[in-house]
């Protein structure tokens, strides 16, 4: 009788174990898997940027690389600026981008007075990194770019904080209508901007 009670309960504890991974150790089926993407400023080769791309599961369909990222948007308003957050990266971002064209450093005063505004509530937004501008990228164009269309549709070259390494003043920014990053000039190069900040589930 003790050995019929030890093989069901054994039978019992192997076709759980059975069941736990089969559906993927317990996460839910459909989860996107959350990665991290780096918040500092960094100087980068073309070679560096797209290693970074492929090693993160990036979408650059500019330069035919197709990656795994599935995002998990959610929508909110706060004190009356529209925000997107995506719990796959833990990113929140500006909806839209801002309408003026700067260069670079008038980028960064801009993001400066934002953070002195309290912008949705918040004093810490920044400039993305390559990484994590990229990660908005999507596989197939939607409205004509290569952004989700929760996103503001019209967008030009946005930049980054990053450098690029071996060029004189320059900077790395993302194209959503070409669907890859691309360098321009600190000082002469006009583009626009979409803030991002650290998103964390306690706000």
């Amino acid at each position: 009788m003790k050995v019929k009670v030890v093989l069901l309960v054994g039978s019992i504890l192997i076709l759980a174990l059975f069941t736990h991974f089969a559906c993927g150790g317990g996460q839910q089926s459909g989860t996107p898997e959350k990665i991290t993407l780096r918040s500092e400023t960094a100087t980068l080769s073309k070679e560096e940027v797209m290693q970074v791309v492929k090693d993160k599961g990036l979408h650059c369909p500019g330069d035919n690389i197709k990656g795994t990222l599935k995002h998990s948007y959610e929508q909110a308003e706060l004190q009356g600026v529209p925000v997107i957050i995506d719990h796959t990266t833990g990113l929140m971002w500006q909806q839209a981008e801002d309408e003026t064209r700067f260069d670079w450093r008038e980028a960064e005063a801009f993001v400066a007075n934002m953070n002195e505004e309290n912008l949705a509530g918040f004093s810490d937004w920044r400039i993305p990194t390559v990484e994590e501008l990229m990660s908005l990228m999507e596989s197939s164009k939607k409205n004509d770019n290569y952004i989700d269309p929760k996103f503001q549709k019209e967008l030009l070259s946005t930049w980054t904080i990053d450098v690029v390494t071996d060029a004189f003043a320059g900077a790395w920014f993302v194209d959503f209508n070409e669907g890859k990053p691309g360098d321009g000039n600190r000082a002469a190069g006009m583009g626009q901007l979409r803030l991002v900040r650290t998103y964390t589930a306690m706000e």
